[in-house]
């Protein structure tokens, strides 16, 4: 073969070589920049799950806590009608009205157990039956119990310390009924509407 031949092969292969490479080029490339387009996708991806999952704790957060204030005077009643029942319950317990005031409490629990607190919920179910078992027992077993069917009225009062309030939420007075949140603007116009 002639040398024009030659460089005319070599010419085409090394062009040809020459395409390849640049394709090669090009295709790595593309890989390269689909890879950082995915990276980044994925890390926004992340970043709005992340956003996403820190509202719905956020709202699921806010709706637990307008459920507890919208239930605020629902279980601010029960837990003051749960102190009155016991205290008439714990007052007639060796008298003939027993029987008839524990059913009572027993109706009153069963229709507003859920307006109380834990401790006193169970509390009260708890010194219930002790209370209605409590003549069947030996006086040993009576001495371990009775502290049982005394603890109730404390469970109930330390609950009501309004603990069940959301964070950050206090009472700061209670007037006419109506309980004031600290901050609230009648707060400040009601105590200055005083000194007038």
């Amino acid at each position: 073969m002639e040398p024009t031949i030659y460089a005319a092969v070599i010419g085409a292969l090394g062009g040809l070589v020459g395409a390849l490479v640049v394709v090669f080029a090009n295709q790595r490339a593309l890989h390269a920049a689909e890879m950082r387009a995915r990276a980044e996708m994925e890390q926004r991806l992340r970043i709005a799950q992340t956003d996403f999952e820190a509202r719905l704790a956020i709202a699921r957060s806010d709706q637990n806590n307008k459920f507890k204030l919208a239930a605020l005077d629902k279980r601010m009643e029960a837990h003051q009608q749960a102190f009155t029942l016991w205290i008439k319950f714990f007052h007639s317990f060796h008298s003939r009205q027993a029987a008839e005031v524990a059913k009572e409490c027993e109706e009153w629990w069963f229709k507003n157990c859920l307006y109380l607190e834990e401790k006193p919920r169970t509390s009260f179910k708890k010194g219930l039956f002790h209370a209605g078992t409590y003549q069947h027992y030996p006086n040993d077993m009576k001495e371990q119990i009775w502290p049982t069917i005394e603890a109730v009225i404390k469970d109930i009062t330390e609950a009501v310390d309004l603990a069940f309030l959301p964070d950050g939420m206090e009472i700061k007075r209670i007037e006419d009924g109506q309980p004031c949140a600290a901050g609230d603007s009648s707060t400040q116009r009601d105590a200055g509407s005083r000194t007038t």
